[in-house]
């Protein structure tokens, strides 16, 4: 398992990690595209701790660069 605090995005990276069957927890980009497999339920704290928004399995839709640098 791998956490970041910072929005890593290195989405060749995730692919790789994905393949390798390693999970890690990020923030996602607003534009992310991907898809949930599991929402996981959320134990709410008390006013003024840390909140959770969301916590759930997904999977990111990547798609590598072509020769041109599109994707």
């Amino acid at each position: 398992m791998i956490g970041f605090d910072r929005a890593y995005i290195d989405y060749h990276q995730f692919a790789l990690w994905s393949q390798q069957h390693v999970f890690f927890v990020t923030r996602l980009k607003k534009n992310a595209v991907y898809r949930v497999l599991k929402v996981i339920s959320i134990h709410y704290r008390k006013k003024g701790q840390a909140k959770v928004l969301r916590d759930e399995m997904i999977e990111l839709d990547y798609h590598p660069e072509n020769e041109n640098g599109k994707r």
